[in-house]
């Protein structure tokens, strides 16, 4: 893919300006990927290429993107004036820190962040109990009993994978997001609807649905109560925080997605 392409893509009228901005990245779940400009570069770049990442043809085809979007960073940048090999990457890097120091400060972030290591060692330890579980669907299954269970424990797994990491990913892009709103008193600088916002609600829907596949596991697995309940406990806990510090992010309005 050229430069010429690539904006020719970007620029397609049946595309939804922005919608990949304030998406949770499952392509495969989504309805509006034929109005994604994202979606549709990532699908012609890659299309026939074998994803495994171990093959040189998926890292050549990626290298090819970040050659064109380099080439559009610097095009951009002539025009505005800017010069490339004059910027202060100390200054940039010290930037970066100070913002990370103060994300790791909020509740939403702390608790987003002890989620992930949660849910990994709750995974890890299901690996017995789900060698039981298949060998009583397998039985069931010749003995011709419904095994619609099967496929739904596979669904709640693919949920609660998915958005374990990107909660926190969301909330952390939206606490960034919000300290660059705000002046040195606190204040907001403005009241339009904000880039923090989205991506807060972006995590409050990967929350919302990471709670219902949760209590969907506690149907599977009742003799998991306990654990299962302390895990919901503190998504419901993390979703109180987010919501204190996003008050206005369940109003959010998406493009496409809330339209």
């Amino acid at each position: 893919m050229n430069k010429e392409d690539f904006i020719k893509n970007v620029n397609d009228p049946k595309n939804i300006p922005g919608i990949y901005n304030y998406c949770d990245r499952w392509c495969e779940r989504c309805s509006f990927t034929d109005k994604c400009s994202n979606y549709a570069i990532s699908d012609e770049q890659f299309k026939g290429v074998d994803l495994n990442l171990e093959k040189n043809e998926f890292w050549n085809k990626l290298g090819e993107v970040f050659e064109v979007t380099m080439q559009m960073i610097k095009d951009s940048a002539k025009e505005m004036g800017i010069d490339l090999s004059n910027i202060e990457f100390d200054d940039a890097e010290t930037t970066l820190q100070k913002f990370e120091k103060y994300v790791q400060k909020y509740e939403c972030s702390i608790v987003s962040k002890d989620y992930i290591a949660k849910v990994g060692a709750w995974l890890d330890s299901l690996k017995d109990i789900l060698e039981e579980k298949e060998k009583e669907w397998e039985n069931s299954l010749q003995m011709g009993i419904d095994t619609s269970e099967i496929e739904e424990l596979d669904d709640i797994l693919e949920i609660i994978n998915w958005y374990k990491f990107q909660i926190h990913v969301k909330i952390t892009r939206a606490l960034t997001g919000k300290i660059e709103d705000q002046d040195i008193t606190g204040n907001d600088l403005d009241e339009f609807p904000k880039d923090s916002d989205g991506s807060a609600k972006v995590a409050l829907i990967g929350i919302d649905r990471s709670m219902a596949a949760w209590g969907k596991m506690l149907s599977i697995f009742p003799e998991k109560e306990d654990e299962i309940f302390k895990i919901l406990i503190q998504l419901e806990r993390l979703r109180n925080a987010t919501e204190i510090e996003f008050p206005n992010a369940r109003i959010f309005i998406r493009p496409g997605f809330d339209e």
